[in-house]
């Protein structure tokens, strides 16, 4: 019989917020590999959320006991700034560009690859796999870095199909990575959108009433289909996605 619960440990991450192994073996006087075995089995199981491989340290469950039902402006607007804001580093396009096209290496192979030290891969893993990008998985001794797949659009017949145990399993980072790209093609397409309608204007210089294309329609009508479409995953409404996308950009 094992002397700690899985209680114990999900209560103390949740008391303490997110803890090492070595912090938490130290804190609670408990022998580190007793630790470290207890959290990664309690990670695999997605009881608890692995924060970063190197060091190991784990924390509560993503965006558990913080989401409230109406989040204030601030929280909004740092909600969608973050998501809008992120941007690789060449360094992190590269090892993207290689975990892509093996589908999944470990930490040696990507060294073997690219020519980078560990320590450079490691620290540019970590910001990819906090936003989403990539997800590591422990396999015996080594480090496994895979790509996070996931789709620009979702159209609302897919989404139908997901059923309940599937849209439990949607971690918080590739909900941000759907939000993220969703807007990204969004502000493509209006760039897109600019263009054209920039060229219509030349093309009619000596007409006095030309019919230009009306960029903020198409714009409100492509933004409010990308609305309803995370409104169908997240489970929230278009309105409430609407107001945290309006704080974002009034930031």
């Amino acid at each position: 019989m094992q002397r700690y619960s899985d209680d114990f440990f999900i209560s103390k991450l949740r008391k303490e917020g997110d803890m090492s192994v070595y912090r938490f073996a130290r804190t609670f006087g408990i022998h580190q590999n007793t630790v470290q075995n207890r959290l990664n089995d309690l990670a695999n199981r997605g009881l608890i959320n692995r924060v970063s491989v190197t060091p190991e340290k784990f924390g509560p469950r993503p965006n558990e006991d913080k989401i409230t039902e109406h989040p204030t402006k601030e929280q909004k607007s740092e909600f969608f700034s973050n998501v809008l804001s992120f941007s690789p580093s060449q360094t992190q396009k590269e090892i993207l560009e290689v975990v892509k096209k093996y589908k999944e290496m470990s930490i040696a192979q990507i060294m073997d690859v690219t020519g980078y030290s560990r320590n450079t891969i490691k620290r540019n893993i970590l910001p990819l796999e906090e936003n989403g990008i990539v997800a590591s998985n422990k396999k015996g001794s080594s480090v496994y870095i895979s790509i996070i797949e996931r789709k620009v659009t979702v159209p609302p017949e897919s989404v139908n199909i997901i059923n309940n145990e599937q849209r439990a399993m949607l971690s918080v980072e590739s909900l941000l990575s759907i939000i993220k790209n969703a807007f990204a093609d969004l502000e493509s397409q209006i760039t897109i959108l600019s263009a054209q309608n920039e060229a219509l204007k030349n093309a009619m210089e000596n007409n006095s009433k030309p019919q230009i294309i009306d960029e903020e329609t198409i714009r409100g009508d492509e933004r409010n289909r990308v609305f309803v479409s995370l409104s169908n995953v997240m489970k929230l409404s278009p309105s409430m996605i609407a107001e945290w996308y309006k704080a974002g950009k009034d930031r």
